[in-house]
């Protein structure tokens, strides 16, 4: 019991020695100093100016190069039908085969028409030549010799006159067979053996190019004049149109594999969409693209240069624009130098990834805030701790789930 309250007497004693030494500081007029409050803390990135590719996302939508119903271009009944609805063709194949037993009965007089006026020109040629050479010139009569000259442009026209109609059965029986002009896909005919066609009349069967494809797409007035003025400051330098890339993405977020070329775009405003019209081809061999679908078109090849990147959270956006917060050195009332927070208006592009292109507001060497909320409250100038800026590490989930499978 005794030693308990000792104990007790001891800790009653301690707070009263402490008001006793306070009071002492006070009365001799010393004042104790406030507690140091911490700084808020910054995480910052320290940029460089870079040079960076420049792409633009459009919606495009896939179009056959060669889309064409071909027709008859003379009279006459179905004889043959040489394809089959559905069928992949090349360049050259025969399709169709019209009964060609008039157009060839027609191109045989035309052409027996041909020897027939050449013949007549042979002779109306000899016999003006028999009266030319005749040694007394009064042994033949002005008449005589008129009648033999007209008779040898009557006949020279004559026979241009018969090798425009052997042209002309010739063409009609070219046309008998319908050929693919070129290489593609045809539909469903509309025609089977036996039918009758007329000249230009009725579809026989539809034909699509599907190998090279086009995507056709729009582009904004604004991002034409952007591109303009970049090449005339020499900001933008690779925008030779030969240059450029197309890379496409489908409607289930899938990307085709192959790489696309600009091969088209229009020098006129379409004044309905302030927009130009644009097209890329792409090679599609497995027809994995089909007219009629849509794609995001990404189109790429510039390079932007003198600009900045930034994570995107270290940009702020409101109604008065975009701003970033630096950290710079001030000096206090006594000299003394420390890091202090500003806010700064930029200028900002595309998204790389997860950052900003920053066009104009940032030097090489500045440093930019990217985390930090009580850092982001301060007023203008207000001190701050710094540290630099490190991406947070991928969950172990992530990392799980993003990790290469091990071969078996």
């Amino acid at each position: 019991m005794p030693k308990l309250m000792r104990i007790a007497r001891k800790s009653a004693t301690a707070p009263l020695i402490t008001l006793v030494a306070a009071a002492a500081l006070v009365g001799c007029g010393r004042k104790a100093p406030p507690p140091q409050r911490a700084l808020p803390t910054a995480s910052v990135i320290t940029v460089q100016s870079e040079t960076v590719p420049v792409s633009n996302e459009f919606i495009g939508r896939a179009v056959s190069p060669y889309d064409v119903e071909l027709r008859a271009q003379v009279n006459g009944t179905i004889k043959e039908k040489l394809m089959k609805d559905g069928a992949t063709v090349k360049a050259g194949d025969l399709l169709f085969v019209i009964d060609d037993i008039p157009y060839l009965a027609a191109h045989d007089n035309a052409r027996a028409m041909v020897a027939q006026r050449e013949s007549d020109l042979t002779n109306a040629e000899r016999t003006l030549a028999r009266l030319r050479s005749v040694s007394d010139p009064r042994a033949v009569s002005d008449k005589d010799l008129d009648d033999a000259i007209n008779a040898v442009a009557g006949a020279k026209a004559s026979l241009a006159a018969a090798r425009s109609g052997l042209i002309k059965a010739k063409w009609d029986l070219d046309n008998t067979r319908i050929k693919a002009p070129v290489a593609g896909t045809v539909g469903k005919s509309a025609f089977d053996v036996g039918a009758p066609v007329v000249a230009n009349g009725a579809a026989l069967v539809r034909l699509q190019q599907f190998d090279p494809i086009w995507v056709t797409f729009t582009i904004p007035e604004s991002t034409v004049l952007k591109l303009a003025q970049g090449i005339e400051s020499n900001r933008i330098v690779d925008a030779d149109p030969s240059n450029l890339r197309a890379n496409l993405v489908l409607t289930n977020g899938s990307k085709y594999p192959v790489t696309g070329r600009m091969n088209f775009s229009d020098v006129n405003v379409r004044t309905d969409v302030a927009a130009i019209d644009a097209r890329a081809v792409f090679a599609n061999p497995d027809r994995a693209l089909m007219p009629g679908q849509f794609f995001r078109v990404t189109i790429s090849g510039p390079k932007k240069r003198g600009v900045f990147l930034v994570p995107q959270r270290a940009v702020e956006i409101s109604p008065a624009g975009q701003t970033v917060l630096v950290v710079t050195k001030a000096k206090d009332k006594e000299g003394r130098e420390y890091d202090a927070l500003f806010r700064r208006p930029v200028k900002t592009g595309e998204w790389i990834g997860e950052r900003w292109v920053v066009e104009s507001g940032l030097a090489d060497g500045d440093r930019v805030v990217v985390e930090g909320t009580i850092a982001r409250m301060m007023p203008p100038g207000a001190p701050v701790a710094v540290k630099p800026y490190e991406p947070a590490a991928a969950k172990p989930a992530e990392a799980a789930a993003n990790a290469k499978p091990a071969a078996k």
